[in-house]
């Protein structure tokens, strides 16, 4: 029942996510002129005055009259390189069979033709004898060259709800686009959330404003980029309508179909957040392993350029990546000489996968111990 629930969500309309038609809502939603983004919600990672890294949760593009001073739309400048999904809320519902496919028992996908019903979903769920008489015509689902495959329904009919089980997000749909160039998305942990409006909720606050996209980057966001939200232009409203941005999420205003330049964020830029040893340290024990922990994943391919130097001669070093997201540079195995100056360098083509690199070179001066 689980995927039937997603296609009727709370009596939405069902047309707007894939797979069905009716579209009456009870959202208290703007239907009235182009759909508009109305907030795009992600994770800053805010510079305390004492030098540390607070990762919170902010609007970066409009804002919301129950919003706490750290949660208020503003510039955003410093936008969290690793901090998750980004949720773009609309201010109306928007065809979801442009937005997701379902899944097919093969375990392939399908596009799901607009106008289709769950009962022609349903007629696609059927045991694999039965399949080729009930899933034809216009709005049949997951056909194959030698005819109708069936959709994933883990409980067919009739135990099954005949209901997709999966759904999966439309790579370029909606895209995260920084510096001009499309981010990689995570297309299992994207999706369409046709459900939700501005009413805070108790469970969730302001963090699940909705109906929403959810867009889930696979390789964070490249740090110091400008980006953007991209809306294809099939993606439209019941209408026809393309999506826009009015300036500062104000639907009360007006945007033009297709155009959603107004949203804006900076990226933070990339930067050591703990060092080990800190720069100018003394003692350090001469085998001891050195480590510095980034705030986006490092391009591996860029780790060839560090140094560590005795005065002008450079020491044989093989630095490794490590961490959930690869972001921690180690270097081990080393045999230094005792009470010795060193210089541990990380040049401006040291970059994160994506192609962010340091706004200036990172220089560790550090002193060996006895």
């Amino acid at each position: 029942m689980a995927s039937l629930k997603r296609l009727l969500l709370l009596a939405l309309p069902c047309a707007l996510t894939a797979g069905c038609r009716d579209v009456t809502t009870q959202t208290e939603l703007n239907p009235a002129g182009p759909p508009m983004i109305r907030q795009v919600r992600l994770s800053e990672d805010f510079h305390s005055t004492s030098g540390s890294i607070i990762p919170r949760q902010t609007f970066a593009f409009g804002d919301h009259p129950d919003a706490s001073e750290a949660e208020k739309g503003h510039v955003v400048t410093t936008g969290s390189p690793n901090g998750g999904a980004i949720r773009i809320v609309m201010d109306e519902l928007l065809v979801g069979n442009y937005l997701e496919r379902i899944a097919c028992a093969d375990g392939t996908y399908s596009d799901v033709p607009v106008g289709a019903t769950p009962d022609d979903i349903a007629a696609c769920a059927e045991a694999a004898d039965v399949l080729p008489k009930t899933c034809v015509g216009e709005f049949a689902v997951c056909l194959g060259p030698n005819g109708p495959i069936g959709i994933l329904d883990n409980e067919p009919r009739p135990v099954g709800d005949g209901a997709a089980d999966t759904h999966q997000f439309i790579d370029d749909a909606v895209q995260i686009v920084c510096n001009d160039k499309k981010v990689p998305l995570n297309i299992a942990k994207s999706y369409w959330q046709p459900s939700g409006n501005q009413q805070k909720p108790a469970q969730g606050g302001l963090g699940v404003l909705g109906p929403a996209v959810i867009l889930t980057p696979s390789l964070g966001l490249p740090t110091g980029a400008k980006c953007t939200i991209k809306f294809s232009e099939q993606v439209v409203d019941v209408d026809g309508v393309q999506v826009c941005a009015p300036v500062g999420g104000d639907i009360t205003a007006q945007c033009t179909p297709g155009d959603t330049s107004a949203v804006s964020w900076t990226v933070d830029v990339l930067q050591n957040t703990v060092a080990s040893p800190e720069n100018n340290a003394t003692g350090v024990g001469r085998t001891d392993a050195l480590q510095f922990v980034f705030n986006a994943s490092i391009d591996p391919a860029t780790l060839a350029g560090i140094t560590l130097k005795k005065g002008a001669t450079n020491v044989a070093i093989t630095p490794t990546l490590s961490g959930s997201t690869m972001n921690i540079v180690k270097v081990s195995g080393l045999n230094l000489d005792a009470n010795s100056d060193y210089v541990f360098t990380f040049p401006v083509t040291f970059k994160d996968v994506l192609g962010g690199a340091l706004p200036a070179p990172i220089v560790i001066n550090f002193t060996t111990g006895a």
